[in-house]
Formats: C-alpha cells, structure tokens, sequence
C-alpha cells in the first residue's frame, strides 16, 4: 500500500468521525487527552500527496525493499495512544516517505522514533503540535533542512540526525534550552550557527564527516559539554580553543583502537624507564653503602 492510502485508511476508518468533522484552517485545537476536537487533522496538500506519490513509484520501480504498510502504521499509532498512553511512538524502517499525519494528533508525545526510513522533511505543523516531545530520532533519512520553528519543541533533551542530507542547522537550533544531546553525524554540514553555543546544557556533540571549515566561537559557552567529536571535517585544529580540542582528543582516545594502543605503548615504555631508573638507584646505593664499611660501633651508618 503507498503511503497516500495510509491518511485515506485514516479518514475512512469511521464514517461517523469523518461526518463529525471539517476541514478548518489554522491551528487544530486538542483536548485534555490529546484527542483533536472535531476537525480533521491537517490532510496534505495535493501537490505534496502528488509529489509524494511519484516518490513512491519510483522507489517500487527501483525495487525497494521497504514498503508502507498503511493498516500496520495506523495500528501503531492507535497502539501509541491506548497502550503507551501517546508518549511513545516508534516507526523505524517503515519506508515512511513523510510523517504520518496522524502523528499531530499525539499532542503528549514525549518519544518519537524515526530512524531509517526515507522522509525528507519535517512539517511546520508538527513542531507546533508535540511540544512536549523530548526525545527525536530521525537519523537516517533524506532530510535536507531542519525548520525553523523546530524552537518550539522546547522540552527536546535529545535529537539525532545523522546520516541525513543536511547542509546547515537553523538558527532555531539554539532555542532548546534543554537539549543535551545531538548527533549530526554523515551530513553535509558546512557551517555551524552561532546560536549553538547558547545550548547551555548540551553534553554530547558529535558531527563527524561533515565540511565543516570552522567552529563558531560561542561554542566556547557549551560550559556543559562533556563529549565532542568534530573528526573527519576540513577544520584547522591548530586554532580549536584548548578546552575543545581536548574534549574531540577524549572522544577519539575511547573510540580509536590504534589511539588506545598507541597510548597503552607509551605509558608501558614510561614505566620501564621508571622502574630501570629506581633500580639503578637502589643498586649505587647498596653500592655506596658497602664501600664506606662499618657498623654503629666504627662510625658507619645504623640500619634499623
């Protein structure tokens, strides 16, 4: 089934909904629960369902593995609201080319899973609605921008993105004023927004393989970063401050054997001229010791 039946399987699910309900523009309002009350959630656009649709041929054209399953996703996400209570949804490997419409209406969502699946965007409407999102995986995928209304998932204490088609990272990214953890590793970064280093609490950074040629200097205001790798971009780390360099060292040191080996090396080498140079010592002194003769009784040295 192609995804443009998965929101057709929604809408026809029940006839009796579908008859309470109307199409309006602007914001979609929610109850206690998180349920939309009496209105469809937002349909696509023709043009994007149209778009979406030539995708999808194309990849069943080229033989893709993945197909969208409509009746499983609806399943999940029906699944997500009864069961997980609407905090947890995970759809990884879907084939997914788009987020789910139905996803809006998971307005307590604090989890979302993503990975792996083919979406090339995140709709406007979506930062709008889960607001209390905290965790976003979307590695994986083709997502060329972020945007950048992504400011108002305020909770986010998490996002991954690696392995996406992203140049840039918007200002908005600087917004999340709990986020401690991002990865956008494998992208196509070539520049990072100054508003990064207003991330306060961020700990864990990584952007290995990306181009980026320079690091903003606000970075210097990550006071809570614990782990950084900035590997394989075309940066001149001659002049990455002290304190990050060191941190992009750390980060390699637990994640490079030949790194560790080296050091494990060097540290054995260190302590065999230690113990050489202590036992050298020792021995001139016996040495010393025997050629001055005597005991207590003819003035030489008292051992007790």
């Amino acid at each position: 089934a192609s995804q443009a039946s998965l929101d057709q399987s929604h809408s026809s699910s029940s006839s009796s909904s579908r008859r309470r309900r109307s199409r309006m523009d602007g914001p979609v309002p929610f109850d206690d629960e998180g349920e939309a009350k009496g209105v469809e959630i937002g349909m696509p656009d023709d043009a994007l369902v149209a778009a979406n649709d030539q995708l999808a041929a194309a990849a069943e054209r080229e033989g893709a593995e993945d197909a969208v399953d409509s009746a499983e996703i609806l399943n999940l996400i029906e699944d997500c609201k009864n069961v997980r209570e609407g905090l947890q949804l995970d759809l990884p490997k879907k084939g997914l080319l788009w987020i789910p419409n139905q996803v809006k209406s998971l307005r307590r969502l604090r989890v979302l899973n993503l990975r792996a699946n083919q979406i090339s965007m995140i709709p406007t409407e979506l930062c709008e609605t889960l607001t209390d999102l905290e965790f976003l995986s979307i590695s994986w995928n083709r997502l060329q921008y972020l945007p950048e209304n992504l400011s108002s998932m305020a909770r986010l204490r998490t996002i991954l993105l690696q392995n996406n088609q992203l140049s840039e990272l918007p200002e908005a990214i600087g917004k999340l004023p709990l986020l401690q953890e991002l990865r956008v590793d494998n992208n196509v970064l070539e520049a990072l927004p100054p508003t990064i280093g207003k991330l306060s609490l961020l700990e864990l950074f990584t952007m290995h393989n990306n181009k980026v040629t320079d690091l903003p200097p606000s970075m210097m205001g990550l006071r809570s970063l614990k782990t950084l790798d900035i590997t394989d971009n075309p940066l001149e780390y001659e002049n990455i401050p002290d304190s990050l360099h060191r941190l992009n060292e750390m980060h390699e040191l637990l994640h490079s054997k030949t790194k560790r080996r080296a050091i494990i090396t060097r540290a054995n080498a260190i302590r065999r001229t230690i113990r050489t140079a202590v036992r050298d010592e020792l021995f001139a002194g016996v040495g010393q010791e025997g050629a001055g003769g005597g005991g207590a009784e003819d003035g030489g040295p008292s051992v007790y």
